[in-house]
């Protein structure tokens, strides 16, 4: 199970919850186990905080995924994936878990007595012992989507771990009824940490697309994107990338608008040459005059010949 996702490279409106994450961690170390939970809709920026919080700091952060397969998912996914880390890191000596050769068969031949509370055991004193040479970060991604085994699992280990220096994370998306019971007992904890990610202001929206295009955006393009993604950084991101494609190629789309309407002048009227420019580049240009910028971008409208002598410009 991979475990990294793309996310985007820009980290914008979120000190706050950054410093609640590492107050967190800090509460793990100095109290003891402690939990924290990441809330927010799609896009919000759940992976890119958990990104940001793992790039950060000096702590070892393993990380694992629930995925949406339908039905009850994959179970122990996201464990599966953070025991696999241990493994590949030669921490996990063999024949000391057993039940975890269910996942890993070179740990050794499971005992087949054990069951399941024997598997839960086993990822707990798994776990303690790796937070001993430092504190130790597992975070469990899309916990909205995670089976029952992994719910109950995590439940488990949050009632039982008691080896300071062991931070739980999980980042979820509310109202989810399957996962209501655990994070109602999760948040009645005395050392969980809920952090709930708002939209992004306006300010912050102009901060994320300076940041994505490499200049100061104009600020009623700012206001644009903002009212149109409702501050929501993946739709931003999306729009951004989206509105950099005619600013690239505007002498393109214009010299294509300007050949598919040199040889039909009698019917190239303003509306069909605004389609022609949509068809191309997916804008919605103002139609350039001399005195307008080409599809909203920052070339002017010299790089626009007009049609042939004779063209009808249209009205509308």
């Amino acid at each position: 199970m991979a475990t990294d996702r793309v996310v985007s490279p820009v980290f914008v409106g979120r000190g706050a919850a950054l410093a609640a994450l590492s107050a967190a961690l800090g509460t793990a170390v100095a109290d003891g186990p402690a939990v924290a939970l990441v809330a927010g809709e799609a896009g919000i920026g759940k992976s890119r905080l958990l990104a940001e919080f793992a790039r950060t700091t000096p702590t070892r952060v393993l990380r694992g995924t629930c995925t949406e397969l339908g039905g009850d998912g994959l179970a122990y996914a996201p464990f599966v994936a953070v025991v696999r880390q241990l493994v590949r890191d030669d921490t996990v000596p063999p024949g000391r878990y057993r039940e975890l050769g269910r996942w890993f068969p070179e740990l050794g031949e499971p005992t087949g007595d054990g069951g399941r509370h024997r598997l839960y055991e086993e990822v707990l004193d798994l776990l303690e012992r790796s937070a001993g040479p430092g504190p130790l970060v597992v975070a469990v991604e899309d916990l909205h989507w995670a089976d029952a085994a992994t719910r109950e699992l995590f439940g488990f280990l949050a009632r039982n771990l008691t080896r300071p220096g062991v931070l739980l994370l999980a980042t979820y998306r509310p109202g989810v009824a399957e996962t209501g019971p655990l994070l109602a007992e999760l948040t009645r904890g005395p050392r969980t940490t809920t952090v709930r990610l708002d939209r992004l202001t306006e300010a912050e929206v102009g901060d994320q697309l300076a940041a994505i295009l490499g200049a100061k955006p104009d600020p009623a393009a700012v206001r644009r994107v903002h009212a149109r993604s409702d501050g929501n950084p993946l739709y931003v991101e999306a729009l951004a990338r989206r509105a950099n494609v005619p600013r690239t190629a505007c002498a393109t789309c214009c010299c294509t608008v300007r050949a598919r309407c040199r040889n039909r002048p009698a019917r190239c009227s303003r509306r069909r040459r605004s389609r022609a420019v949509r068809s191309t580049t997916g804008c919605s240009p103002r139609w350039p005059t001399p005195t307008t910028r080409c599809c909203g971008c920052s070339s002017t409208a010299a790089c626009w010949s007009p049609p042939a002598t004779g063209t009808t410009s249209g009205t509308r």
